[in-house]
């Protein structure tokens, strides 16, 4: 079956000697794949190929501490306690100070909530291109085939709360075209792209991306955070959406 071509972007090999600069030489296709007219480079697996996968087993994902126990305690509290008022599935350690939340039997997020500014906040264990952690309250208001992504699992336990609409984490800024595709095979026609106010400027290539495989998107940008705002703060941006 010939694949079809997507839409055109700037090739990195191009770029690297300063040519395409108007950033059309390489055609992204709908199996996956990308190839530059001008110099030749490719890249990519079948994006069917990758669709039709078994998850995978994540092996590199390091052995919790032993000290988990499901008592919140401070710093972590009272970091919780500023975002949500309601209980999440989440575990403290004190040897690391941090938030763990577990995802999936084989991953988990974890929030670092000490003073050492050499350790990331947020570090994600386990969490692949096949990784779709959706979160859904009972009697959602609003159409039921859009889905909302934000950056943590806080923003979505926050956004979710609202009985609006689906919620999910993408952990961190970037979302690739396979968990894209992989979302529109579940029925979500339309993406509501909600980032913290930091990274507002990185929602230009999952938007493109959402695009073309045909797809409605939708962008919000507020100077809070969504985990930050009040519920009825929340609920208005999305019925504007």
């Amino acid at each position: 079956m010939t694949s079809q071509l997507l839409y055109k972007t700037r090739c990195p090999a191009c770029a690297e000697r300063g040519a395409d600069r108007s950033g059309d030489n390489l055609g992204v296709y709908d199996d996956g794949h990308s190839y530059c007219f001008s110099c030749g480079y490719s890249s990519g697996a079948s994006l069917s190929k990758k669709l039709g996968e078994r998850p995978r087993r994540i092996l590199n994902v390091p052995e919790l501490p032993d000290d988990l126990d499901t008592e919140i305690k401070d710093p972590g509290k009272s970091w919780l306690a500023k975002y949500l008022d309601f209980p999440v599935k989440v575990l403290w350690s004190d040897s690391k100070q941090s938030l763990y939340f577990p995802l999936t039997d084989m991953s988990y997020a974890r929030r670092y909530c000490g003073t050492d500014k050499n350790v990331p906040k947020w570090i994600n264990y386990g969490i692949n291109k096949e990784t779709l952690i959706i979160i859904a309250e009972n009697n959602l208001t609003l159409k039921e085939d859009v889905l909302v992504l934000v950056e943590d699992p806080i923003s979505a336990y926050k956004v979710g709360h609202t009985h609006t609409y689906p919620v999910m984490p993408i952990f961190g800024s970037h979302i690739d075209l396979t968990r894209l595709a992989r979302i529109k095979q579940l029925g979500y026609n339309k993406v509501i792209i909600w980032l913290d106010w930091d990274k507002r400027h990185y929602v230009l290539k999952p938007s493109e991306l959402a695009q073309a495989i045909g797809m409605k998107v939708n962008v919000i940008r507020t100077e809070l955070d969504p985990k930050e705002l009040q519920y009825e703060e929340i609920i208005k941006i999305l019925q504007k959406s």
